[in-house]
């Protein structure tokens, strides 16, 4: 599967979460006395991050794509391609782009650094002051805060799209992979796997110059885009077309069965 950079507020449960956090948070400091703030701290933490992996196992199919590993790994292993890295590096196209990629990372997590520190640092002042205005009343002091904390995620979510801007897609290249008769698992750390049952629905072209075989999404419901470099590309076409014949005789049989 490829990796994107998605931006979270685009999907409405998110927004939802983002939200139900802001007024528990506010309602915490508005009406409880400090020594009550780690308790709520706590409680938070475990729904909110509970919501949240419901949510991302819900509605991200990359996660629950992760379930048909198991199924690829023991699978008969078709071709093999045991190190495609130096192949990969004289792609000087593909590198630019990957390092791109790694730069904008690290400039979203030195944001993300500088976010957090700024917010540490002025946090006790704001609450103070806060705390002084509006002491007499709970209901002042809740909007105080639930308007203060929207503002922040607001710009927050307008600097994190100023910092990804021009961020796409990427396309995930392994440097060790195995085509299997149930589907293609990388052996390295990008995790990159594909089941056969994608490949009929799959758009493959090669690269004879650049010695590659990508494999595209058609649908945005499930999105990868797989870069296969290999020493053989003929023999990778073999191995992939083989996979799509075994994946489309196995899904007419299971049709004609119901």
């Amino acid at each position: 599967m490829s990796l994107g950079y998605g931006n979270p507020y685009s999907n409405w449960r998110y927004i939802l979460l983002s939200q139900f956090s802001i007024l528990f948070i506010s309602a915490l400091l508005s009406v409880f006395p400090p020594q009550y703030y780690i308790y709520g701290y706590v409680i938070y933490l475990v729904v909110v991050m509970s919501i949240t992996f419901f949510i991302s196992f819900r509605s991200n199919p990359l996660l629950k794509e992760r379930k048909y590993m198991g199924e690829i790994m023991k699978s008969r292993t078709i071709f093999e391609e045991k190190d495609a890295k130096e192949i990969m590096e004289k792609d000087e196209e593909y590198i630019k782009k990957y390092k791109e990629s790694l730069k904008r990372n690290g400039y979203f997590m030195l944001y993300f650094v500088v976010y957090l520190a700024i917010i540490l640092v002025i946090y006790d002042d704001v609450l103070g002051i806060y705390r002084k205005m509006f002491a007499a009343n709970h209901l002042e002091l809740f909007l105080v805060f639930f308007v203060t904390l929207d503002a922040i995620t607001l710009i927050n979510i307008f600097l994190s799209r100023k910092v990804m801007k021009g961020a796409t897609s990427q396309t995930m290249a392994p440097t060790k992979y195995r085509v299997t008769e149930r589907g293609i698992i990388s052996n390295d750390a990008t995790g990159v796997f594909l089941h056969a049952r994608h490949l009929p629905n799959s758009e493959v072209t090669e690269n004879r110059e650049k010695r590659y075989v990508e494999i595209k999404s058609n649908t945005i419901k499930l999105p990868y885009d797989i870069r296969l470099y290999t020493k053989d590309i003929d023999r990778l076409l073999d191995a992939i077309e083989r996979v799509k014949k075994i994946e489309i005789k196995r899904q007419q049989s299971s049709s004609s069965q119901n």
